[in-house]
């Protein structure tokens, strides 16, 4: 047996599927732009997600990382990876020395 969910998404398929077809061989401009924005109707009343986000994100990192942004969204730390560094001083005492 299906679900409602299920036959929801199965007809929203088939709604989208025969909008785009047509949309395809729409003589004119206006008439495919009527079914183009009829098929974003039927997406947005039938979205399979809803994009949330979570503002209660608790990131940390030592004081000796520089240009730490924790992000509200995943990854909440290393989106900016590129951009962290080691402030001037404060490297771990197990670190060999650079030698540049």
């Amino acid at each position: 047996m299906e679900s409602l969910a299920g036959a929801s998404r199965h007809t929203m398929g088939s709604e989208i599927d025969r909008l785009i077809e047509e949309q395809m061989s729409a003589s004119t401009f206006e008439k495919r732009k009527k079914l183009y924005d009829r098929a974003q109707e039927v997406l947005a009343e039938n979205q399979p997600m809803i994009f949330l986000a979570s503002p209660d994100i608790l990131a940390g990192a030592k004081n000796s990382v520089g240009n730490f942004h924790p992000a509200v969204l995943e990854p909440y730390v290393l989106w900016n990876v590129e951009q962290l560094y080691l402030k001037n001083g404060t490297g771990n005492a197990r670190d060999e020395p650079r030698v540049d």
